[in-house]
């Protein structure tokens, strides 16, 4: 896949564009506003599979952070984004993103734009984007995705157009790397062609429905809620017997 993509970086922005144009711009300024609510000042964020840093350049126009480490597999598209972006605030780095060289809860966000299609196992790269989240981090990622309906002929046939082209394709249910609970949103755009996810540490995408596994320190915040809780309801029934 890095062959792939050195070999089309100098003319991926003019097809990002079209396709920003066509079928992007709506998840795109969703993804700005996700970006805007959840990467807090002096944040520390990743932005897993760069390519020409075009989402980080959104980044730094609506927050803050301390610090941006942008990874992709082509050296040639990082190229691109070092001469777009001289930010003291941003580094780029090659890495694939289903074996993140970063240890444990290294970041407050990880972001992720129209990557995870272009590979053999998107549940891998995402599992991987919850790892390296901190306990009260944020997971956002962008993907293609396979419509229900009439819309899904669309999709093959702009796949069997690009998908050559670019090593990708839409993801379809199955493949689609979710973890559906209180803490996890996923919202469609474009009559399904594009899907918008945002996870928390709690999310386990090996299986979509299954139980949320809590960080210790979710776990300790809920205990003392339930305490307060408790001792709020052990005054009130004190002042109930006063009356």
């Amino acid at each position: 896949m890095a062959a792939t993509y050195d070999r089309i970086a100098p003319k991926y922005d003019a097809m990002r564009f079209l396709w920003h144009e066509i079928i992007g711009r709506e998840p795109f300024d969703y993804l700005r506003n996700l970006l805007k609510q959840h990467v807090s000042e002096g944040a520390s964020v990743l932005d897993a599979g760069a390519g020409t840093g075009e989402s980080i350049k959104a980044l730094l126009q609506v927050a803050r952070p301390a610090s941006i480490i942008g990874v992709d597999i082509s050296e040639k598209m990082l190229d691109i984004a070092r001469k777009k972006i001289t930010n003291d605030r941003v580094q780029f780095q090659q890495a694939d993103i289903t074996h993140l060289p970063f240890p444990d809860r290294s970041f407050d966000v990880v972001m992720s734009s129209w990557a995870i299609e272009t590979l053999q196992n998107p549940r891998a790269a995402v599992q991987e984007f919850v790892r390296v989240i901190k306990d009260d981090g944020y997971v956002i990622y962008v993907f293609s995705s396979l419509p229900p309906g009439l819309w899904r002929f669309l999709a093959f046939a702009i796949q069997k157009f690009l998908g050559k082209t670019f090593d990708w394709h839409f993801l379809d249910k199955k493949e689609r790397p979710y973890h559906s609970c209180e803490h996890s949103r996923l919202t469609t755009f474009a009559n399904g062609l594009v899907t918008v996810i945002v996870l928390r540490k709690c999310c386990d995408v090996t299986d979509e429905i299954a139980a949320c596994k809590l960080p210790e320190g979710w776990k300790k915040r809920k205990l003392n809620s339930n305490s307060v809780t408790q001792n709020l309801q052990n005054e009130q029934k004190i002042l109930c017997r006063g009356l």
